[in-house]
């Protein structure tokens, strides 16, 4: 949905839903990768309910392992989990060519 949000907002030149969709963004894309860093469970997802332990494996497709790079749909299937990923590199592209660079701020 973040894809389809940058690409309307930049085709409509509506810069208040640019920001809305691409915090939308930095605040997602933390959920539906796991790092390391993030600690024992991955991060929950934003605006969301689900912050337990039991809650968060259960939304992540039941996965108890963690490891760098996991997504949170990599248990449903690849299908989704690539379509993810290629969501969110969409919207860092697209934020890249209006002169905001996502990528620097997830390397940090």
């Amino acid at each position: 949905m973040m894809d389809a949000a940058v690409g309307i907002a930049v085709f409509l030149d509506d810069r208040a839903t640019f920001d809305r969709a691409v915090n939308t963004w930095r605040a997602r894309v933390p959920a539906y990768i796991y790092l390391p860093e993030d600690g024992p469970l991955p991060v929950p997802p934003p605006n969301g309910t689900k912050d337990t332990p039991e809650e968060i494996i259960r939304y992540w497709q039941g996965q108890t392992t963690f490891v760098a790079g996991l997504a949170q749909e990599t248990c449903r299937d690849f299908g989704h989990t690539g379509w993810g990923f290629e969501a969110a590199s969409h919207v860092a592209e697209t934020a890249w060519i209006q002169g905001l660079d996502l990528y620097a701020e997830v390397q940090e």
